[in-house]
């Protein structure tokens, strides 16, 4: 069955963030509108036909977000209750959690569409070295009779259809081809393969995780955890307070990838070593969490069951001061 609105961010998730239970609304802010509302979480965190590739007959399929629903989205409830329990979490629910905090990251449009243009650039920056040799005399000479050699019907054609190509390169051709401003190239490096570099991203990042420090992280009674459409993040907090998003990536061990689980509980991985650490934090560590998750670049939503919390956290904010989670 044909799946149009994919949600990159699970409605499964976004359960844990309801003020209405029996009619899944949730408080949303746009900053694209500059308004929050009460809405309804199939209506927001997603796109058509987001995960749809092509399958090996070239028709549309739609086996990725299928395999997103039911392989791992419906397990994230599981998860949730278990971590709530506060006990010692099994090494395999841990590698569970990574594998979806790492999809997460990695799913949303933000991050495909950095694929896509880290992809683009690879293919223009492979494109501009071979192109680079033919500034040589020689080369240049040997790759034009080579065409005519190989391909005589097309170098007549291009003869016929563009009358001031001479049937040689000159040396400035190749660099105005090569010049940034006349590259004039329109690359497509296809979506199959964007969603499979993702894909190909997952496990790697996830082992990252397993590897590192769990901070599982209650809220107090009276505060909550606010996310966004963007609710997986990696970030580094230096002593003057400023926040660098995605700083190094998640090689950096001084980093810490922050995921707001549920509006009661979120989870901190940080430091060189595997360990586990459990309990209610402070109204502060709560604040600045959510002023992380709510400084991060880009957003669209910031969402949460408590109107007032997104209506706080919409401003800019300055980043948080360090201090120790507590």
């Amino acid at each position: 069955m044909a799946t149009k609105q994919a949600h990159f961010v699970p409605q499964t998730y976004l359960r844990g963030f309801l003020f209405d239970e029996k009619k899944e609304r949730t408080y949303a802010y746009n900053s694209r509108s500059k308004m929050i509302t009460p809405t309804k979480i199939d209506k927001i965190c997603s796109q058509n036909y987001l995960y749809r590739i092509k399958d090996k007959d070239g028709k549309d399929s739609d086996e990725i977000e299928e395999m997103l629903a039911k392989g791992i989205e419906s397990k994230y409830q599981g998860w949730l209750n278990t971590v709530r329990l506060g006990e010692w979490i099994d090494n395999a629910t841990i590698a569970d959690i990574s594998i979806f905090i790492a999809l997460q990251y990695l799913r949303v449009p933000r991050t495909m569409d950095f694929f896509e243009e880290t992809g683009i650039k690879f293919l223009k920056d492979v494109l501009k070295d071979k192109l680079s040799k033919l500034l040589d005399d020689n080369a240049r000479k040997a790759m034009m009779d080579e065409f005519k050699k190989d391909d005589p019907a097309r170098f007549e054609k291009l003869l016929k259809e563009n009358p001031d190509f001479t049937g040689e390169l000159s040396k400035q051709d190749i660099q105005d081809m090569i010049d940034e401003n006349n590259m004039k190239l329109t690359i497509d490096i296809g979506k199959n393969n964007v969603i499979r570099g993702m894909l190909e991203q997952v496990l790697p990042i996830a082992e990252k995780f397993i590897r590192r420090g769990w901070h599982i992280m209650f809220a107090p009674d009276g505060y909550e955890f606010i996310t966004s459409d963007m609710p997986a993040f990696v970030a580094k907090r230096m002593p003057n307070g400023v926040v660098h998003f995605s700083f190094g990536g998640f090689g950096r061990l001084d980093s810490e990838i922050v995921f707001p689980m549920a509006k009661d509980v979120c989870i901190v991985i940080s430091g060189p070593e595997y360990f586990q650490k459990t309990g209610e934090v402070t109204p502060v560590a709560v604040d600045i969490i959510n002023r992380m998750v709510s400084s991060r670049p880009n957003l669209q939503y910031l969402i949460s069951a408590q109107k007032s919390l997104v209506e706080s956290y919409s401003r800019y904010l300055s980043p948080p001061q360090t201090q120790e989670y507590s």
